[in-house]
């Protein structure tokens, strides 16, 4: 069985992080992961506009702006694109919060050294494409409604 591709946008100051992040991911062994890499959150939307990406991978605090804004910014535009924010460990609420205004999930700056950041991009990822598959059925029920079955007519 060939391993899921994945292709994450993340949002991180420190290239020290980035690798970590990376070297845990790659150590997991469960998925292929793409990263691509920016450091502002202006950069964050400008990606996420011009590229398909199955998450996003977030730092609280970025160059230009914070993660919570960014993530509102997402929101507002209805970009649908999971993201899981980090945090540092004494931050957990501002997590919670960013879970609060749609991200999928949150992980403290020592958690992404873990399997909890392969457990988190699961997830999203999973809930995703069940969102996804949800979405697709009622648009195939509307169709239903509004039309017959046997005879086609309206």
């Amino acid at each position: 069985m060939s391993k899921q591709n994945i292709s994450i946008l993340l949002a991180e100051n420190h290239h020290s992080s980035f690798e970590a992040i990376k070297t845990n991911l790659t150590n997991l062994n469960e998925a292929k992961y793409k990263f691509d890499v920016v450091k502002t959150g202006k950069d964050v939307l400008e990606r996420a506009d011009r590229n398909k990406f199955d998450l996003v991978l977030m730092k609280l605090a970025l160059l230009d702006t914070t993660g919570i804004k960014v993530l509102d910014e997402i929101t507002r535009r209805k970009m649908e694109m999971p993201v899981i924010m980090i945090v540092d460990g004494n931050q957990e609420h501002l997590g919670v919060e960013a879970m609060d205004r749609g991200a999928y999930d949150y992980l403290t700056e020592d958690e992404i050294k873990t399997a909890a950041l392969g457990r988190a991009i699961r997830r999203a990822v999973q809930r995703k494409k069940l969102e996804d598959d949800i979405k697709d059925s009622l648009k195939k029920l509307e169709k239903m409604v509004i039309k017959d079955g046997l005879t086609g007519l309206f």
